[in-house]
């Protein structure tokens, strides 16, 4: 059961091979360092780590913060994708607030890891840190880990999954804006009557609050939800993407809850202008210009603008 006496290893002998080895080791080195190039000797160490390192299935993509000198869309997208993605088992996170936002910023620290699943693939995501050694500016990149066989479906269609994810998170934390024409100075391309001035849309009327006859309501959330789906379809039969509606009725009975109602629905911009404040034509052309994508251009007391109407006559005749 147990080694004969002639071929067991005595412990003094154990500790000579030990120091021979080593030995041997030390005098490799110092001839290496003192005979051979430097870049020789990187180039025999990254040949031996080839050779004795495991080879990984692993692909790993960096997403740096910026792309040559702009912001990289896609990490600023990462950045909002995965703070719905944050494990209960992480052990710390960064959570922030501005004066302007209405919900806390929850994000992942240095050296934290999240991993995420799509269409049955694993995919590992890492935040990392660094200062510059010129300016100690911090750089920061997304490290995002993958077997390798997933390379398209990664390159493809998970990062468009998260650009698109991280596109709908913004929309529905965006705080939506009411401009008004009422700004002082002058207007663009110098036109009199101000320039858009905004503030935040602090409404509480949303649909499920709007007091209004179901029917008609479903009918116009059923509406609203055709436009936006059919975006493209404007876009092939060469139309404007817009949807228009006409309110009607006394004040009071309810408009301006109604618009409010579905530009905190559509996370729309609410513009609100008074054709009166219009001097001519070409304005109202440079205003409707003005405007920003996924707006809604309120005009009021459309049917009360006669003075306009007679006004743009008597240019004419004069």
């Amino acid at each position: 059961m147990f080694p004969s006496s002639d071929n067991a290893f005595s412990l003094p002998t154990l500790f000579s091979v030990y120091a021979s080895i080593t030995g041997f080791m030390m005098l490799f080195r110092k001839m290496l360092n003192d005979f051979m190039p430097m870049q020789l000797r990187s180039y025999l160490f990254r040949l031996l780590d080839q050779l004795f390192t495991p080879k990984s299935n692993n692909l790993t993509v960096i997403i740096d913060e910026k792309f040559g000198s702009e912001s990289n869309h896609v990490f600023e997208a990462a950045e909002i994708y995965l703070r719905k993605k944050i494990s209960p088992d992480t052990k710390q996170l960064c959570v922030g607030k501005t004066t302007k936002e209405k919900h806390f910023t929850i994000s992942i620290v240095k050296g934290e890891e999240i991993f995420d699943s799509f269409e049955n693939s694993k995919m590992k995501w890492n935040y990392v840190e660094s200062e510059e050694n010129k300016f100690n500016e911090v750089k920061r990149h997304y490290r995002l880990t993958f077997e390798n066989k997933l390379r398209e479906k990664v390159m493809g269609s998970y990062l468009s999954h998260v650009l698109a994810e991280a596109e709908e998170i913004k929309k529905n934390l965006r705080a939506v804006k009411l401009y008004s024409k009422d700004a002082p100075g002058r207007g663009y391309y110098g036109s009199p009557g101000g320039s858009w001035g905004s503030i935040t849309l602090d409404h509480p009327s949303t649909f499920d609050t709007l007091a209004m006859d179901p029917s008609a309501k479903k009918k116009i959330i059923d509406d609203l939800e055709r436009f936006l789906k059919r975006k493209e379809f404007y876009k092939r039969v060469g139309k404007a993407w817009k949807r228009g509606y006409l309110l009607y009725g006394p004040p009071g009975t309810g408009k301006s809850s109604l618009i409010a109602a579905m530009a905190n629905y559509l996370k729309f911009d609410i513009f609100d202008l008074e054709l009166s404040s219009v001097q001519n034509n070409g304005e109202f052309k440079r205003i409707l210009l003005s405007t920003t994508n996924r707006s809604i251009l309120v005009i009021e007391d459309i049917d009360c603008n006669a003075e306009v109407r007679d006004r743009e006559s008597r240019k004419k005749h004069e």
